[in-house]
């Protein structure tokens, strides 16, 4: 059941989605999507599944009330719509091969659980029905009942292991985004330094060679080409 914090933060969404999906249809000029990207963020952050934002989406979209000239707005409108829409669903949907597996064995627990209850159940109703067959399903039942605490355990740590994975990818992304682009910077830092020391290396010897300063302004020409073309 879900509390009242996220029933209220789930609303608060779509209150954010209508708005944001009215000013994209109201915008003449080719409009940006960023908005439905970051609107897909905050449903996975929520844990909104697709069902649920294509609810909220097929609602925001009858709650609109749009200026028509024509048929033909009206179905631009509803084109432009279904891309709003579709843009919101790639950070719900773009999700690890590892993830998908440990949602799928999260469903093999539920339903060993149910299956686990369902053998609970029967082996209570052995125990009221014969007392011969009392010993036996006492320990069918004591055997279903570890077998679902080992099955809880393994669904509460496969749930945790799932959060874990999904946080650790995001901060794996920002660290590689931070040092690629430090290494350019030292890079280029580098490669200006290099120039630097070369040009004060040739003012010193500007009087001594004029030979070799020719050389080295070649050269120097030649480092400057090579930065600027990587």
């Amino acid at each position: 059941m879900c509390s009242v914090k996220n029933i209220k933060e789930e609303a608060k969404w779509a209150r954010c989605y209508q708005a944001a999906l009215r000013r994209y249809l109201l915008q003449k000029e080719p409009a940006d999507l960023l908005a439905a990207l970051e609107l897909g963020e905050q449903a996975v952050a929520l844990g909104l599944e697709t069902l649920s934002l294509a609810r909220h989406h097929k609602k925001a979209l009858a709650s609109l009330v749009l200026p028509l000239d024509s048929a033909s707005t009206l179905a631009a409108q509803e084109e432009q719509a279904r891309q709003f829409f579709a843009e919101m669903l790639i950070p719900v949907e773009r999700t690890s091969e590892t993830s998908l597996r440990l949602i799928a064995r999260v469903h093999e627990v539920s339903e060993a659980l149910r299956k686990c209850k369902e053998a609970s159940s029967a082996s209570a109703s052995l125990l009221e029905e014969s007392v011969v067959q009392r010993q036996e399903a006492e320990a069918a039942l004591e055997l279903s009942g570890r077998t679902c605490e080992k099955l809880v355990e393994e669904a509460n740590s496969l749930n945790a292991l799932l959060r874990d994975q999904t946080h650790e990818r995001l901060v794996i992304q920002e660290k590689k985004r931070k040092a690629h682009s430090l290494h350019l910077q030292d890079v280029v830092a580098q490669s200006l330094l290099a120039l630097d020391l070369k040009l004060l290396a040739l003012q010193k010897s500007v009087e001594v060679n004029t030979e070799k300063l020719s050389n080295e302004l070649d050269e120097t020409e030649r480092m400057v080409r090579e930065l600027k073309l990587n």
